[in-house]
């Protein structure tokens, strides 16, 4: 009499069976499709949740494929909470390629990475996944870092912002771009995400960087007042100030 299959072994096969028929082509920049690495996915999840059972699917489903690729170990370093800084940046960066690693609960330990931890380019790395993934969900952790001790995590927040914008991140994207202390590269990327946002005190605080001595900051606000009110006033504060009054 031929003995029952583990009940590991028979969730491994329905999982399987389930995301091969379950592939859906995509046309993101950055996607990706690897059904190996989203069975991974969904075993790192189950792990979590099932303990041995889940942890006995992940061992299976890499037999059943033959290999362990990269991905596979990616997906085990972001679910570590000893892995090195280095791994978790490659991990992270190399995941947000494809498209299911951009949602949750990818982007809930993307989110957990840039809060807390003690590396700035994990921290970095970790807005930059978010970004890429467009977490919205992820906001007012952006506007929160803004105000990170590292310049490199501030640029990534501010580059955020610029690609998914919230009324509520103008006050704080303008006070970076005002401040004559804050690192070039992060008061450019801030008036960058300026350009959407058309309130009158966004817009006329850009105006004001038009008078800075710094070239590339009048540079970037005139390009964003340019996308903010579909009219152009060259460098003259004055002009811009008396058209949008």
């Amino acid at each position: 009499m031929r003995s029952p299959r583990p009940v590991w072994l028979l969730l491994a096969c329905v999982i399987s069976a389930a995301l091969g028929c379950n592939r859906t082509a995509t046309t993101e920049p950055f996607a990706r499709q690897d059904p190996n690495v989203e069975i991974e996915g969904l075993a790192v999840v189950m792990a979590g949740t099932m303990g041995q059972i889940g942890m006995s699917i992940s061992d299976t489903t890499a037999r059943l494929v033959g290999t362990r690729p990269k991905s596979l170990q990616w997906a085990r370093t972001l679910a570590d909470p000893e892995a090195r800084p280095d791994e978790l940046r490659e991990a992270m960066l190399g995941l947000v390629r494809y498209d299911y690693a951009r949602k949750e609960p990818y982007t809930d330990a993307y989110a957990q990475r840039a809060r807390s931890s003690p590396h700035a380019l994990v921290r970095a790395s970790a807005l930059r996944a978010l970004n890429i993934s467009r977490d919205r969900n992820a906001v007012p952790l952006y506007i929160e870092l803004l105000d990170d001790e590292d310049a490199k995590v501030r640029i990534e927040a501010a580059k955020a912002l610029a690609n998914i914008p919230d009324d509520s991140a103008a006050g704080p994207l303008l006070r970076a771009a005002q401040n004559p202390e804050e690192n070039l590269d992060a008061r450019l990327a801030a008036i960058d995400a300026l350009r959407h946002y058309e309130g009158q005190e966004s817009l006329l605080g850009l105006v004001g960087l038009l008078e800075s001595e710094e070239f590339s900051v009048t540079w970037q606000a005139r390009r964003s007042l340019i996308t903010a009110t579909g009219e152009d006033h060259g460098f003259d504060a004055l002009a811009w100030r008396r058209a949008l009054v």
